[in-house]
C-alpha cells in the first residue's frame, strides 16, 4: 500500500544514529534457529537482521519502506555483513514466492495476516524455526496502540498447521508489551 510505504519511509527519515539493539527475544531464541538462512520479514532497517548476520546467517530482510533498507545496507556494509535486501509490501503475499525457501523465518514487531501466515510453509524449510514476536493486547491498553496491530492473548498458538510452538512467552521491555513465539516446522 502506497499509503503504508509513505508513512514508513517518513519514519525511517526521522531516525538518525545508530541501530537499534536487536530484539531481545530474538536474541534468546537465536541459538535455536537452524544454521543456514533467515527471512527477516518487516525488518525496519534491520537491527535483527545485523544481530543474525554477524551470528553467521545468510539473511534476506524485507520491508515496505526503501529508506529503512537503505539504511539497513549502509549498517551492513559498515559491518561487512552480505545482507540481501528486498522492497516488498507484505500484503502482496504471493511477491515472496519468488524469495523461494528459507532455513528459518523472522517476524518482528509485526503482526502477520492470515494470507502471510499461509504462506509459511511455501517460506520455511521442514525442520526450519520461525521466531515471531508481536505486540499484545498490553501494548494497547498501556500506550494506546491500535487494536488492529496487537495480538489476542495466545493467538498464534495454533495458527501454523505443520508447525509445533516450541515456546511461547510474555514479554514487556523498555514500554513495550510483546507476545513471542518460537515454532519449528514439521
Amino acid at each position: 500500500m502506497e499509503k503504508d510505504r509513505t508513512k514508513w519511509n517518513r519514519k525511517f527519515s526521522e531516525r538518525l544514529g545508530e541501530l537499534n539493539e536487536p530484539e531481545p527475544f530474538v536474541v534468546q531464541s537465536a541459538d535455536q534457529l537452524r544454521p543456514g538462512s533467515v527471512l527477516d520479514l518487516a525488518s525496519g532497517d534491520g537491527r535483527n537482521a545485523v544481530y543474525l548476520a554477524a551470528g553467521g546467517f545468510s539473511v534476506c530482510a524485507v520491508d515496505i519502506s526503501e529508506v529503512a533498507l537503505k539504511r539497513l545496507a549502509q549498517f551492513a556494509k559498515r559491518r561487512q555483513l552480505p545482507i540481501q535486501t528486498r522492497q516488498m509490501d507484505l500484503d502482496e503475499t504471493r511477491d515472496l514466492d519468488a524469495l523461494g525457501a528459507f532455513d528459518n523465518l523472522l517476524a518482528c514487531h509485526y503482526k502477520p495476516a492470515p494470507d502471510l501466515l499461509d504462506r509459511f510453509p511455501l517460506l520455511v524449510r521442514p525442520g526450519g524455526m520461525v521466531i515471531l514476536c508481536v505486540f499484545n493486547l498490553r501494548q494497547h491498553h498501556e500506550h494506546g496502540f491500535s487494536l488492529r496491530y496487537c495480538a489476542q492473548d495466545e493467538e498464534y498458538l495454533n495458527s501454523l498447521p505443520g508447525f509445533e510452538v516450541l515456546q511461547y512467552e510474555k514479554m514487556a521491555d523498555n514500554g513495550a508489551y510483546l507476545d513471542g513465539y518460537l515454532f519449528r516446522r514439521k
